[in-house]
């Protein structure tokens, strides 16, 4: 282990942050801090061989990833600023390769909720939120929830739905 630290420090040039492996424990996530850009980046490099590494996702503010059991498939929570959350969605092409597949999960979310309780103005928060849960044991759908919010009075309190990664369509 000392030595792959050793290896991921030499490769990242000293700007790791946070690492954690994936699964089944053959990829490791390495988020790397770039503060002149204030940009931050994940990679997912092999553990068996850390020169072995691919780019997944940029970002500013935070991040969670999220792989499905079987790894095919990884959700990102990107908590892109104080009043804004998304949900992307990342489908495997090859062993540490994977591509945002442009799912529009929380947009989707959002119509659904809006088509089962007759609201119409979820365009007009100030403060929209959208938040991976948990995967389903099938690893095809995960958990998700919504919320938003102006003030006290105008809000939607966490909503839960599901979301299909074969369909890429949200159900409830």
């Amino acid at each position: 282990m000392i030595i792959l630290l050793t290896s991921l420090l030499f490769l990242f040039q000293d700007t790791l942050w946070h690492s954690e492996k994936s699964p089944n424990g053959d990829i490791l996530v390495v988020f790397v801090r770039n503060d002149s850009l204030e940009q931050h980046e994940v990679w997912l490099t092999e553990i068996k061989n850390p020169n072995n590494k691919f780019k997944l996702y940029t970002f500013n503010r935070h991040v969670t990833i999220n792989f499905s059991a079987d790894e095919r498939w990884i959700v990102i929570n990107n908590f892109i600023g104080s009043n804004i959350s998304i949900i992307e969605l990342f489908k495997r092409t090859e062993f540490l390769h994977y591509n945002n597949i442009n799912a529009n999960v929380d947009g989707k979310a959002w119509n659904l909720y809006s088509s089962i309780t007759s609201s119409n103005d979820i365009s007009t928060f100030i403060h929209r939120y959208s938040e991976f849960i948990k995967w389903r044991k099938n690893s095809t759908s995960f958990q998700l929830k919504i919320w938003a919010y102006d003030d006290s009075v105008h809000c939607v309190n966490d909503w839960f739905c599901n979301y299909d990664v074969n369909s890429l369509k949200a159900f409830k």
